[in-house]
């Protein structure tokens, strides 16, 4: 079967449900004797914040009803389903009682908010008694680990966008969600999946000013969630209003640190490097009744932090600069310690001028012989030569002056530039009081360059990148009389990416960067010249290298269009059982190109060779499940089941070690049964646990399915895509407690244990008839993760609030990524049959924050986080006693992260309904954070001058998290 419509609609026929988006509202009514009240009319109203609701005409009244409610029933009891989270006012009137109103009442996605109230008889004509709920420090209902951050929260944040947010959650570790693999969670927006499919990054970028609420789940899932092993992350986004509201915020900074060791002309302010301007706008359409539209754009653009200097043209001849250190010394290789030399190769200002470029080439030529890619061998011993680059020395700032680009004698230039255009236009429609419709599209583009050290001298022959993410939904929902809802929906969602330096493949100046030697530009050379002595040296290593010249030569495209229909049903049975059933059904078009410039014998730019990966495809996938969510008195139970199917609609070779056979087997359609359950039971009045336990399946990645299609094997270490992969598959259980410890403090703690199999590996060598080999996905993987996470939480009170949590794990797999193994044989090593710790295991995780308002005048807001070190794989002297460490038993330097925000609101100005000044300062404490070190130290600023691997240069700014980033800017509301 090779489509899925006719399959799922058997299965369900028209009943289904999307991820959720809604929440729900309960609670009983009674007398001053606690009698209930049958028959009390329940209104939700979505008031803007600061009304005082004792002046709210009957107009007004009507303007802000979300036509919500519900009437009690006998017992007094009321059920309002399908609310969407935020913060409402509760309406309660019947005859003979007062009204009464209820404020701040605040709801989640999935979650339910339990309001009772006492009606008085009424005494005085019109009178309104309006009560202040404050927010529940324990969710009674809730059967797993979650966190939930509304707009206000957002706003209050040290934050530029939700990324930022998710990394802060407790369990998450530099995007990976409870030890998993990268790509394993699912992005949500209003309920859509906005995943890149081909890869599982995120999507589509939302503004935080559009957001209602950001829901971050990082335990166990309900059944409603599928295609994610690890989490969830959920955006809901905000309606339009029935008034007009405007907010332009403008801001600009610079990055502001004392380590121009590290950052190359750190210490030059640009008030300018970051410019942000965003507009946001909504309010009712003209001319047409109950139309709404909210709609947000955003401008960013960066300079970046890193930077370097226009030495070199692409177009001078390639090749790698280079310097020799000794084998023979065991002492660390600093800067500061090291003779005149060898300082220039080590500096930030103007490393290496002396060894490259035809200037410098005529002072030393008549004394070295020029051998290919720029390597120099002296024919008169090393005093000899070091006198020649002593010489070289003083003519290096006039090499400066002339360089040998034509942008040489510039000033620095920016090395990870990036500028993002991002925008968002929704419209809500009350068509009549039971049914609306929705229709959103959402859009992100990005260019930028990424960082390499490598490219520090001839910036111009980076690749220029470019991505897009964009989505585009209808939805209509339609409300029926007997706690019924429907909901039925459309959406696309495109994922672009492309790099390239330029345009046409054929570009004439794109130059050869192929290394003739077959070692990547870094090799060893037994006998290698000691600077430090001028003496040859045995095993000595080359380090330090910087390209001269030359261009990044890979032309590569992909794009990804997913179509999705769902049709969902949800239904309250009666006061205990919320039923929901779904079912949703996906078509992807993949259209992928990959091409690498050829070159002839004289390195002259030739029409495509065999070296490029060129295809489309047309994979399917749906889903189909079940789910009850059963309140009883003193008890919440979660049960579910979820089918999944997918079909990668592709071919395999019938004998894959004879790829001259033309005949093919076609993959095979996979389902996938995950049963889901959890219970919430409460304690105490004010404590509850809960038990959770789930299977959570994903497919693999597009890019694990289809790369290398043809199977053209370029050499010994080629990898082939397998579209007949299994599912991964993960099995979690989860044990938490919430308890309230003060009058407005919780504690929230859980445990966790992840058993995660059939990860996508590269464990399976093919020999062929030809005695070829090449390296077949398969799914061979495994891992377990094992964890505890503690909250504190305080609600706003006393003009602040706060929250504290610690997140203890380990994360352990005999692989950090699909291609591990792979690389493990290139290097000579055993594919790990044992389990050791995965990169980001990270054991000891604490987040902090502190939001603080005084009377709506002025706050700040801080973040701050701590995390034990990383693992690395120490690499110790060859000849010493300790060698052939286990992979990942060494640790990193501790990383600690404070950030500052603050604003303070000047009121109303000039007919604006807000002006308001604010300040974000990232890295407070401009802190170097050692996020890559060498694995003879496992430090990043130095090294033994020893044996070194390809990838070591002494002074890497990419080898510290970024410096101290300083930014102001208004904020103006109309």
């Amino acid at each position: 079967m090779k489509r899925p419509w006719i399959l799922l609609i058997l299965l369900l026929g028209a009943a289904s449900l999307q991820a959720g988006i809604t929440g729900k509202i309960t609670g009983k009514v009674t007398d001053n004797t606690g009698e209930p009240l049958p028959g009390v009319n329940v209104i939700v109203l979505e008031v803007p914040a600061g009304t005082d609701m004792r002046t709210l005409s009957a107009e007004d009244f009507q303007k802000y009803n979300t036509r919500r409610g519900a009437a009690t029933d006998f017992e007094g009891d009321y059920i309002i389903s399908n609310v969407p989270p935020g913060i409402f006012v509760l309406d309660f009137s019947t005859l003979g009682y007062g009204r009464t109103q209820i404020e701040n009442v605040v709801v989640s996605v999935d979650l339910t908010s339990r309001h009772d109230v006492v009606l008085s008889p009424a005494a005085i004509e019109g009178e309104v008694i309006t009560i202040t709920a404050e927010r529940a420090l324990v969710q009674v209902d809730q059967t797993f680990s979650a966190s939930y951050v509304g707009s206000k929260e957002l706003s209050n944040m040290p934050v530029t966008d939700l990324a930022q947010v998710v990394d802060v959650q407790a369990g998450v570790v530099d995007g990976h969600f409870r030890g998993g693999r990268g790509g394993e969670v699912l992005y949500l927006v209003d309920g859509i999946p906005v995943t890149d499919v081909y890869d599982g990054g995120r999507g589509v970028d939302v503004q935080v000013s559009m957001v209602q609420e950001l829901q971050v789940i990082s335990g166990t899932f309900n059944a409603e969630y599928g295609q994610a092993m690890s989490g969830v992350v959920n955006t809901i986004t905000k309606d339009g209003g029935e008034d007009y509201e405007a907010d332009v915020t403008v801001y600009s900074g610079d990055y502001v640190s004392n380590h121009s060791k590290q950052f190359w002309n750190i210490d030059e302010l640009d008030p300018m490097n970051i410019r942000n301007f965003e507009l946001n706008l909504s309010g009712p359409v003209p001319g047409v009744p109950a139309l709404t539209f909210n709609s947000s754009g955003r401008f960013y653009d960066s300079g970046g932090w890193y930077e370097g200097r226009y030495l070199f043209s692409p177009q001078d001849d390639n090749f790698v600069i280079e310097h020799p250190v000794s084998g023979n010394q065991a002492r660390i290789f600093n800067p500061e310690d090291v003779s005149d030399i060898v300082q220039y190769f080590l500096n930030e200002s103007e490393p290496y001028a002396f060894v490259v470029d035809p200037y410098v080439e005529k002072l030393l030529i008549p004394e070295l012989e020029l051998q290919r890619h720029g390597q120099y061998t002296s024919t008169h011993g090393g005093e000899h030569l070091r006198d020649l680059l002593q010489q070289a020395v003083k003519h290096s700032q006039q090499f400066h002056e002339m360089g040998s680009g034509d942008r040489a004698g510039l000033p620095w230039v920016q090395m990870n530039t990036e500028t993002r255009r991002s925008g968002q236009f929704k419209l809500t429609w009350e068509l009549d009081p039971t049914s609306k419709l929705r229709a959103s599209y959402i859009v992100s583009d990005r260019q930028y360059k990424d960082y390499d050290q490598s490219w520090r001298f001839t910036p111009d022959g980076r690749l220029n990148r470019y991505s897009r993410q964009q989505s585009t939904s209808l939805k209509w929902s339609k409300a029926f009389a007997n706690q019924t809802f429907l909901d039925a929906s459309l959406s696309h969602t495109l994922a672009l990416y492309h790099h390239r330096l330029y345009d046409s493949i054929l570009d004439p100046r794109y130059r050869n960067t192929e290394d003739q030697t077959s070692s990547g530009f870094y090799y060893y050379s037994p006998g290698g010249l000691d600077w430090l002595t001028g003496e040859y040296a045995d095993n000595s290593f080359y380090v330090g290298t910087a390209r001269v010249g030359g261009t990044e030569n890979e032309h590569f495209s992909r794009r990804t269009d997913s179509f999705q229909f769902t049709l969902d049903v949800s239904r309250q049975m009666g006061k205990v059982h919320l039923v929901k059933s779904g079912i949703i059904a996906k078509s992807h078009r993949l259209n992928y190109n990959r091409r690498v410039v050829s070159f002839n014998n004289f390195d002259i730019v030739q029409p495509e060779g065999a070296n490029r990966d060129i295809y489309t495809r047309y994979p399917w996938e749906g889903a189909a499940y079940l789910q009850d969510k059963m309140e009883f008195q003193n008890v919440t139970l979660n049960v579910g089941a979820r089918m999944d199917v997918f079909d990668a609609n592709w071919h395999l070779p019938a004998d894959l070690t004879n790829l001259q056979d033309p005949r093919t087997t076609d993959t095979s359609v996979k389902f996938q049964l995950s049963p889901r359950v959890a219970i919430a039971y409460p304690i105490t009045d004010t404590g509850v646990i809960h038990f959770s336990y789930g299977h959570f399946f994903q497919r693999p990645s597009f890019e694990q399915l289809y790369r290398n299609p043809d199977v053209e094997l370029t050499g010994p270490n080629t990898v082939v895509g397998n579209p007949d992969l299994s599912v991964e598959r993960t099995v979690q259980y989860e044990i938490g407690l919430q308890q309230q410890v003060g009058e407005d403090i919780s504690l929230a703690v859980s445990l966790y244990s992840r058993d995660i199999r059939d990860l996508v590996s590269t464990d399976r060598v093919i020999e062929t008839v030809t005695t070829d080999r090449y390296y077949l996905f398969t799914n061979r993987d495994f891992g377990t993760v094992q964890g505890i996470v503690l909250t504190l939480d305080k609600r706003f009170g006393n003009n602040f609030s706060a929250g504290l949590d610690y997140t203890w794990q380990v994360a352990k797999a005999n692989a950090a990524n699909a291609d591990a193994a792979r690389n493990a044989a290139n290097g000579g090593s055993e594919i790990n049959k044992y389990l050791v710790p995965l990169p980001w295991d990270r054991r000891h995780t604490l987040n902090a924050t502190v939001n603080y308002d005084w009377q709506g005048v002025w706050g700040l807001g801080l973040l701050g986080t701590y995390g034990s070190g990383l693992p690395y794989t120490p690499d110790p002297k060859s000849d010493d006693i300790v060698v052939g460490l286990l992979e990942n038993s060494g640790r990193i330097p501790e990383y600690i992260n404070a950030d500052l925000s603050g604003w303070y609101n000047l009121g109303k100005l000039n007919g604006l309904k807000s002006v308001q000044l604010n300040f974000q300062v990232k890295n407070l404490l401009d802190r170097l954070n050692e996020v890559g070190v060498f694995s003879r130290t496992g430090r990043a600023g130095y090294n033994l001058d020893w044996e070194s691997t390809a990838s070591e240069q002494y002074v890497n700014p990419s080898n510290y998290s970024r410096p101290r980033e300083v930014i102001v800017g208004m904020r103006f509301s109309f």
